[in-house]
This record gives C-alpha cells, structure tokens and sequence, in this order.
C-alpha cells in the first residue's frame, strides 16, 4: 500500500504515512500471535516467535501485492485465490515441519 500511496502521491503526508506505518505494525503484531498460538502445538516455543513473525511478513506482502493487483487490473486480480496460496503455504509448511519433530 505504501507503494501504491508513493506512485500516486510523490509527497505522502507524515500523518498518512505515520497512520499507515502504524496500521502495518499492529497488523504484523496480530498475525504474529495469531501465528504463535498456531504453531504451539509443534513445539520448540523458542522457533515459534521468528518463525511467526516471517509468515506475518508473508501476509503482508500477499496482501500488498493483491490489493496493488487489485488497484491495476480489478477484473484480472483474484485475491482470493492469493490468499488461498497463502493459507496453503502455511498449512504445508506447518505439516512438514510437525513431521520433522515428530522424527526427532
């Protein structure tokens, strides 16, 4: 979105850009505990925290790249179909990483 903002308005006012920016924290803060309490039951609570905080990341971007998609070529952008990749991602990962601790 910062991105979109920036292409469309050279000079983002602070107070935009600051509400943005704090939008964008608290959204990466809630996913990363909501990630947290997913990966739980896997264990190795001190790989829990990063390993969240990196599919917070994730989202974000997957969220950027589909509402930019969205903003050129609404008729074309399937969002739903990106965040269907994206919980597929995460769910693949969450099954071969429970298969490796499970080995160990």
């Amino acid at each position: 979105m910062i991105l979109l903002i920036s292409l469309e308005r050279r000079d983002v006012d602070s107070t935009s850009l600051a509400a943005i920016r704090r939008a964008r924290a608290l959204a990466r803060q809630r996913l990363t505990r909501l990630l947290v309490e997913i990966l739980r039951p896997l264990g190795g609570s001190e790989q829990q925290a990063p390993i969240a905080r990196r599919f917070a990341d994730f989202a974000l971007m997957v969220a950027d790249g589909a509402f930019i998609a969205h903003h050129l070529d609404s008729e074309a952008a399937d969002i739903q179909s990106a965040f269907d990749l994206m919980r597929a991602s995460l769910t693949a990962f969450l099954k071969e990483n429970q298969a490796v601790t499970t080995k160990v």
